[in-house]
């Protein structure tokens, strides 16, 4: 669409800023590196592809915004705990419907031109007549009961398209082991098929934690990882956004709200939205609205309400006591790092802190453990910046959060009225929400 005329188009709210769903009006294209790895291997035959990155990193966005780019038709199947392979493979059968027409009868003879046509949403039979007719059909399953991959696959590639699953870090590791051997399948049939392929998404740190690939699907298999944001980036979705809405937000709320934003683009889009609501935005407006203090004030507290109880249960997955060992590492690890400032600390300067309480602990388990804290199972409170060597709280909300548990603030010297909404004013904020839904503070 020609830029000019999407400057005028009207756009709701929601179409802009959308924190739980793709962007597409408000959409950031992300480093050329990243783009043009996954464009090549969308376009590579037989190539298979894993897409892996922090929860709210983009990953989705990234790859329906390309695979609409390159080739629009995908298939998309979304993993919950519990999910099997045979289940993903109902579920991917059950969206192309493989129904066909058996038994035509006709009333009045006519010469038919009868074609068959696979399609991916159903498998059906085409009739087309040269003459209209009274008819009577009966169906029945194509596939019954053959539930296969192989099956599957020349489903899929005879419209040429992706199969898209999402979340399979969710599944338990065996099932993992099993896609690997459902892409090696669709990897042979990319030799008829040259547009098949399987993408998977997860949220990890490595590719490997989600698909245990056996090493002969190495090469066949694309690992794209999703950074997260820069800050530059994350200030081009909020000027995209005011741009398609017509409002402006002040360069102090900008470096706010991307500070806040923790290299998050969900995040960012969140906030832009709260923020949006605090104000009456709603769609589009003739003129220029201004984004006040307030309403960024307001779009913080709606976002430390949100999140609260998310922000609980991963503490209570990251700090859950191991029944094999009589230290809580994991408590240790995360209360030294709320005395940091938000750039974190070396793995070194956490071992020798730890060496004071634990002289025995040693580097190898530490990075055992820090590298479970980074994990979807563990809460992913922490992460770790390969550039810097760093690791850190994973949202400046998990930061403030650990202050609190750890009483790390005194309230008593918080401004409320301070609109750099540091973090002693999220402290706050976090406190008096606990505070309301009776939640007691960890020691």
């Amino acid at each position: 669409m020609n830029e000019a005329l999407e400057e005028k188009k009207i756009f709701q709210v929601d179409e802009v800023f959308t924190p739980s769903s793709p962007a597409i009006a408000c959409y950031v294209p992300r480093d050329e590196r990243t783009n043009d790895k996954l464009v090549n291997a969308l376009k590579t035959r037989g190539k298979q592809i894993v897409v892996y990155g922090h929860s709210g990193s983009g990953k989705t966005t990234l790859l329906l915004n390309k695979l609409n780019e390159v080739y629009e038709n995908h298939l998309t199947s979304r993993c919950m705990k519990g999910m099997t392979v045979d289940l993903l493979l109902q579920d991917a059968f059950s969206q192309l419907a493989p129904f066909y027409e058996v038994e035509v009868t006709t009333t009045k003879k006519s010469s038919e031109d009868y074609a068959i046509e696979a399609s991916f949403q159903t498998i059906k039979a085409s009739i087309n007549s040269s003459k209209g007719t009274d008819q009577e059909t009966k169906s029945q399953r194509l596939v019954q009961p053959q539930l296969t991959a192989h099956a599957l696959a020349k489903l899929l590639g005879v419209k040429g398209l992706y199969w898209v699953i999402e979340d399979f870090h969710k599944v338990d590791d065996p099932e993992k082991k099993k896609l690997s051997q459902v892409m090696k399948i669709f990897m042979d049939c990319g030799a008829e098929y040259p547009l098949l392929k399987i993408i998977t998404l997860g949220a990890v740190q490595t590719a490997r934690q989600v698909v245990e690939y056996d090493d002969e699907m190495r090469n066949p298999v694309s690992e794209i990882e999703i950074h997260l944001m820069e800050h530059d980036e994350i200030l081009k979705i909020i000027s995209t956004g005011e741009t398609r809405l017509n409002i402006e937000f002040s360069d102090k709320i900008k470096k706010l709200i991307a500070k806040y934003s923790a290299g998050l683009p969900a995040a960012c889009h969140q906030l832009c939205l709260n923020a949006c609501h605090a104000s009456g935005i709603m769609e589009t407006g003739s003129t220029v609205v201004k984004i006040s203090n307030d309403d960024i004030k307001k779009a913080v507290e709606t976002y430390v309400e949100e999140t609260s109880d998310s922000i609980r249960s991963r503490f209570e997955k990251a700090l859950k006591p191991n029944r094999n060992s009589k230290h809580n590492i994991a408590k240790n690890i995360i209360q030294l790092l709320s005395d940091y400032s938000d750039s974190g600390a070396s793995r070194f300067e956490l071992l020798q802190k730890i060496k004071r309480e634990i002289p025995t602990y040693t580097d190898s388990s530490l990075r055992r453990m820090l590298s479970t804290l980074t994990l979807p199972t563990s809460g992913e409170v922490i992460r770790h910046s390969q550039n810097s060597g760093l690791y850190a709280f994973s949202n400046p909300l998990y930061h403030a959060y650990a202050m609190t548990i750890f009483h790390k603030v005194d309230n008593s010297q918080i401004d409320i009225e301070n609109i750099d909404l540091d973090f002693p004013t999220l402290v706050r904020l976090l406190e008096k929400e606990l505070q309301k839904r009776g939640v007691q503070r960890a020691v």
